[in-house]
């Protein structure tokens, strides 16, 4: 008697096919997300650990200019009582670095992998007052603060006076020759004095200025998105506007013979002229 045999299985010999350019892209694009998800929570996890008060100074005395590059979270500058410039930081994301070049006093954020985040990053971990002494809050001070994101609060009286937030809060009191403001993205409060030539950039979000005491030679504003709110002192203007899209509501004095000129270039959004108290001084 013979006993029926089953053969062995027969193996798929059919071939895989490799992966194609979309598959190779969504592969690499897979990896790096999950990397950086898992860098994102190493990093705030390391950071939640480490979280560090250091207080940086630096002779200021004949400073002229002052750089600062916040990289999120929270960036005050103020003025007081103090013989040098401090930097007061309390941070998880490594070492800043509080510089004197020359006449330029210098704030950097810390860099390497510490600043570096894709996912799960807390910007809140940044909460840093630098403060120069009173003596630099005579409005001689030119001053550009840059802040990636988060909260940045200036107050004081400077020469010239550049802002630039890509996205968050920012909030600058005092006086100034010249400003240049740059909203990325966010809300943006700027009340000044004395201000003789204005520079507005939205790309998206609202910026809300308010100049007072002279009125300014000139005022230059583009908005891409988004809305500014300008009150200017109470006298005529020459408004010239350019509008793609959006609108633009003048509430102010308008004569073309006025000295002092307002240029609008709105491709989106709107923009808003409101007359504030009489100009001060010779502004009229």
């Amino acid at each position: 008697m013979t006993t029926p045999t089953t053969p062995p299985p027969v193996g798929d010999t059919r071939q895989r096919r490799p992966l194609g350019p979309v598959g190779i892209v969504l592969a690499v694009l897979g990896g790096l997300i999950l990397l950086g998800v898992i860098a994102g929570a190493v990093n705030q996890s390391v950071a939640t650990l480490s979280r560090s008060h250091t207080v940086l100074t630096a002779d200021a005395k004949g400073t002229t200019d002052l750089k600062v590059n916040a990289e999120a979270g929270q960036f005050t500058l103020e003025f007081a009582d103090t013989p040098e410039a401090v930097l007061d930081v309390r941070s998880s994301r490594g070492s800043w670095s509080l510089e004197r070049r020359g006449n330029t006093l210098e704030v950097k954020p810390p860099g390497g992998w510490q600043s570096w985040c894709f996912l799960g990053c807390d910007r809140s971990r940044n909460d840093v007052k630098l403060t120069l002494p009173r003596e630099l809050d005579n409005g001689q001070l030119n001053a550009t603060l840059n802040l990636e994101a988060g909260e940045l609060l200036a107050n004081g009286n400077f020469a010239r006076l550049d802002l630039d937030v890509d996205a968050g809060y920012l909030r600058a009191n005092g006086s100034a020759t010249s400003v240049d403001v740059d909203l990325g993205a966010g809300q943006a409060d700027v009340v000044l004095a004395d201000v003789a030539d204005a520079t507005y950039a939205v790309a998206a979000g609202r910026l809300n200025s308010e100049l007072t005491g002279k009125a300014p030679a000139t005022v230059d504003a583009q908005v891409s998105a988004g809305l500014l709110d300008l009150t200017l002192p109470d006298t005529s203007y020459s408004v010239a506007s350019e509008v793609s899209a959006g609108s633009v509501d003048n509430r102010l004095q308008v004569s073309s013979n006025s000295s002092h000129q307002v240029g609008l270039q709105v491709s989106a959004g709107s923009v808003l002229l409101h007359p504030g108290a009489p100009p001060t001084g010779d502004g009229r």
